[in-house]
């Protein structure tokens, strides 16, 4: 639309100029990940097995492949499409999602490897050596994605896409620092991610949609879905609920990887259950497409802590089932509440898919920490490997107790550095870059058909099979006609009466040869 602005300039003049600066800071920000990555990383020794005496370290690295892909997969399929549910908004959803990814993949590979030396005090040689990339640091670099599309759940057709690379280039580097910093000292067991990603990404999401949402978006008409597009989101749902387990046990070595595929299950079978259970009980004896695309969900987030840990079958299916019927409280009571109080907007429901099983994962895991002994675990070696915040080269440093203590302490600083860099970062999107100029609508960023365009009207070309918009056509002597000589719309029809109706106009459309141009 071409708005007229006092100074005469005109807004769609200043609209396509913010486009180029964008489209040119995207394409610096491509290029410095290109030269760093090229300069400061290198492959992992162990890849070149013959020469480097690695050569079990490099099939042990190939075991990783299967988990990672289905790691991959659930990334660009499974939260892509289960995004799609706003009916004006596919396009973007799954669209947007491919490049978030892409993005934050190349991202963490420099910004979280530097992080990561730099949070290496007593390593003085730490900076002086290049990132070393191998499968391990890829399904890291998901994982990092994963974060940055939760939040994006939240923030879903709120934002535009220039804001949402913002929010991905800051929430990389928070993300990273409060990875590390678990890593070098807290020294958490959490194998599925379930604080350091599921709860991360979602109060980092929900600060963020707490600053950039507008009152508009609350009450827009279009926040809302259609049959078939909750159709394809249940396509994502069923690729995540397949896959989680491969999730939660990518990064385990393989004495733990079974353990944590068992568990995820039997937790999510839990959830789903949950899900339909109290979904129909609460929702009048019908079943809500929204609690059956989520919930259903919530119990591979909540194992994930504890998914290597002897958390036992039957309580691996208690935490399901905790984290189904409380994902169906968030969405049918929470959430509701949380927007009238303080105005939080969430979009996709990250709070009661993410954010609360994710606290539940924290709390079950330090319980869980808290009560191991050396006959759950089948010997202390085993409690070693599953637990090895709790020692070290010199041995025993922490109690079963101590160690608990220490996982429940980052929960809390992972809420706490989530809220406040997603606050942050929030303001500088806002201020950084435009806003969408149409809510939840793929018109924003997207050239999108327009699907009433009868058949007549679309006719072939060289570039597609189909062009969805007026062609050139040919009347019955050949001539090329105008856009005046078109076949009247259907209200223009109406306007001209019964009499026009009677006698229709006879068009004959000559398709092009794709190859005549």
């Amino acid at each position: 639309m071409h708005i007229e602005q006092p100074n005469g300039g005109s807004a769609a003049g200043e609209e396509q100029k913010a486009h180029r600066r964008f489209s040119g800071a995207m394409g610096i920000w491509q290029i410095f990940m290109l030269i760093t990555i090229w300069a400061f990383t290198k492959y992992d020794p162990r890849l070149f097995g013959v020469t480097s005496g690695g050569a079990k370290d490099a099939n042990g690295q190939m075991d990783h492949y299967a988990r990672f892909q289905d790691v991959h997969v659930m990334i660009f399929v499974g939260f892509g499409f289960l995004m799609t549910f706003l009916r004006k908004y596919g396009f973007s959803a799954v669209s947007l999602n491919m490049l978030v990814a892409a993005f934050s993949i190349q991202w963490y590979i420099i910004a979280g490897g530097f992080i990561h030396k730099l949070c290496k005090p007593w390593d003085d040689k730490a900076l002086e050596s290049k990132i070393e990339i191998n499968l391990e640091l890829l399904v890291l670099s998901d994982f990092a994605a994963a974060a940055v599309l939760i939040t994006m759940g939240g923030l879903l057709g709120k934002v535009s896409h220039q804001q949402l690379l913002v929010i991905t280039f800051f929430e990389i580097i928070f993300f990273s620092f409060n990875e590390a910093i678990n890593i070098e000292q807290f020294k958490t067991t959490d194998m599925g991610g379930s604080v350091v990603l599921h709860t991360f990404g979602a109060y980092f999401g929900l600060a963020a949609s707490w600053v950039l949402t507008t009152p508009e978006a609350k009450e827009h008409t279009d926040n809302g879905s259609s049959k078939s597009s909750d159709l394809f989101s249940m396509i994502g749902t069923i690729f995540l609920w397949m896959y989680w387990p491969s999730f939660n046990s990518a990064l385990a070595p393989a004495d733990q990887a079974q353990r944590c595929v068992i568990n995820t299950v039997l937790s999510i079978t839990g959830s789903c259950c949950a899900a339909f259970i109290t979904s129909y009980y609460m929702r009048g004896g019908k079943f809500n497409m929204v609690d059956i695309q989520n919930a259903t969900l919530a119990g591979g987030v909540a194992i994930g802590t504890a998914c290597s840990m002897a958390i036992s079958p039957g309580g691996a299916i208690f935490v399901g089932l905790t984290a189904g019927l409380l994902s169906v409280v968030g969405y049918s009571v929470i959430a509701p509440f949380l927007e009238r109080t303080i105005g939080l907007h969430d979009t996709c429901g990250i709070h009661n898919l993410h954010g609360m099983p994710g606290v539940l994962a924290g709390v079950v895991g330090a319980i869980v920490t808290a009560c191991a002994t050396d006959d759950d675990y089948q010997g202390n070696a085993n409690v070693a490997a599953t637990f090895p915040g709790r020692f070290d080269e010199t041995g025993e440093i922490r109690s079963a107790g101590s160690q608990a203590g220490y996982q429940i302490g980052y929960l809390f600083s992972t809420l706490a550095m989530a809220i406040v860099s997603g606050i942050v970062t929030g303001y500088i999107a806002k201020f950084a870059a435009r806003g969408p100029v149409t809510l939840f609508d793929d018109t924003d960023g997207f050239e999108v058909p327009d699907d009433d365009i009868p058949d007549w009207a679309q006719v072939s070309s060289p570039t597609s099979h189909m062009i969805r918009h007026r062609g050139d056509k040919v009347d019955l002597k050949g001539d090329a006609m105008s856009l005046s000589d078109y076949p009247p719309t259907e209200e223009a029809g109406k306007e001209k009466g019964a009499a026009s109706e009677a006698e229709p106009e006879r068009i004959t459309v000559v398709e092009r040869d794709c190859c005549s141009e």
